[in-house]
């Protein structure tokens, strides 16, 4: 394995801060495509979440995760893709190895667990597969959508991914070339991140000029994992298309239900025990916390026994952040409550929870 490069003062790979920029705006985007918006975030709750949709709706909502995040992968990696690369691959497959190791090489840094390549076959028919195994992923549908929409991008065609666990621990990823339902294929239309200034100040390292605040996370590059300062939870980086649109397809295939089950599942799950309320941080780092997670710009958060008031401009994620909402007003004075929001004509997201009755 290649050594990883860290940050002498801070200790982050070197990767994440060439990669990732963090604006004024409370968002993160791609250096190398800065319409291309990601977040940092806890991601333990990911896979309970969607078992908790599918609790609530009364079936599993599995495949149109691992369907979503394909699309959304496959239209991601296809910028990366080096132009005449089909044409290198029918001259030499060898570059078909770099493409693979590259790609699972950055899984890794994104905290997506350590993947490795365990066979391939590759000689452009059907009967063509790749195998990997994953250690500690940080979401089984999501690296089953990640790793088939990767394969279509490198080398074209449609792809199927299937995984068992292994005794050993580990997970094993098979791809395989397939052919989708046609109501489930198509191009992805990726929502492009606008430019829109903030007040967002994010003490920056002085030498790398990543948030100060990661000098507190444990990055295990080596192992795929990035550990939380805050909440002592694993913390993965994703594409906000691979994530924000497995919901919008959700609502699309599952009426308008879906959000109000997304927001139910996540306060169920963060009251579970999944975040602490103890020393309860203030307004400011709070903003902080939202800001470095690219979750957008905290400009009003209001919490008292009568209700919680949010204001979050440039929102992402955010029937996931309603529910969070939820679940902290009623930790914090022990009550059940009702919640409202509406994104209003600025795209600014309004939260208001109340206690019940």
């Amino acid at each position: 394995m290649a050594e990883i490069e860290l940050c002498p003062e801070c200790g982050v790979p070197s990767y994440i801060t060439s990669e990732f920029l963090w604006l004024d705006s409370g968002v993160i985007v791609q250096r190398r495509d800065t319409k291309h918006r990601v977040v940092f975030l806890e991601c333990e709750n990911l896979d309970p979440l969607f078992a908790g949709i599918g609790e609530i709706i009364g079936h599993s909502i599995e495949p149109i995760v691992v369907e979503s995040r394909r699309r959304g992968a496959r239209d991601y990696v296809l910028q990366f893709v080096p132009e005449g690369f089909q044409e290198q691959l029918s001259e030499d497959i060898s570059v078909l190895d770099t493409a693979i190791s590259s790609q699972l090489t950055a899984t890794r840094f994104m905290g997506f667990g350590l993947a490795s390549l365990a066979d391939l076959r590759y000689e452009g028919d059907e009967e063509d597969r790749v195998i990997i195994r994953v250690e500690d992923p940080f979401s089984v549908p999501l690296w089953c959508g990640t790793f088939a929409g990767g394969c279509e991008a490198i080398v074209g065609g449609e792809w199927r991914v299937e995984y068992k666990k292994v005794p050993d621990g580990y997970y094993e990823l098979l791809a395989h070339r397939s052919r989708h339902r046609p109501e489930i294929e198509g191009e992805v239309s990726r929502k492009e991140y606008v430019y829109r200034p903030g007040n967002v100040d994010i003490k920056k390292c002085a030498t790398c000029g990543g948030p100060a605040v990661f000098s507190r996370f444990r990055w295990q590059a080596d192992r795929g994992l990035i550990g939380s300062a805050y909440t002592d939870r694993r913390i993965s980086i994703n594409g906000e298309t691979g994530l924000q649109d497995v919901f919008d397809e959700l609502e699309k295939e599952l009426g308008e239900a879906i959000p109000r089950a997304v927001i139910e599942a996540q306060r169920r799950f963060i009251k579970t025990g999944f975040f602490s309320i103890e020393g309860l941080l203030s307004e400011a780092d709070f903003r902080t916390q939202f800001a470095y997670r690219g979750l957008g710009d905290l400009s009003e958060f209001r919490m008292g026994a009568t209700g919680l008031h949010v204001r979050l401009e440039n929102p992402t994620l955010h029937h996931s952040v309603i529910g969070f909402a939820q679940a902290l007003f009623e930790m914090a004075f022990n009550v059940d409550s009702v919640v409202d929001w509406e994104i209003n004509t600025d795209g600014d997201l309004l939260v208001k929870v109340n206690p019940r009755g």
